[in-house]
């Protein structure tokens, strides 16, 4: 939802490039991936060391 409202106020504004809505679109989308993914990669990490953490006890 958040993501939508983004992309009709950068519209609004004319912030979007020329090569188009579908790429701009994408890209958005391939940015917000690469940042949820090395979300939960920290959280992976941080899932192994308190598993180390609990075993070693």
């Amino acid at each position: 939802m958040r993501v939508t409202n983004l992309a009709i106020m950068t519209f609004l504004k004319g912030a979007i490039p020329p090569r188009g809505v579908l790429e701009w679109t994408l890209m958005v989308k391939k940015q917000l991936f690469q940042k949820t993914t090395a979300w939960l990669r920290t959280l992976e990490k941080l899932f192994v060391i308190l598993d180390a953490l609990v075993l070693h006890q």
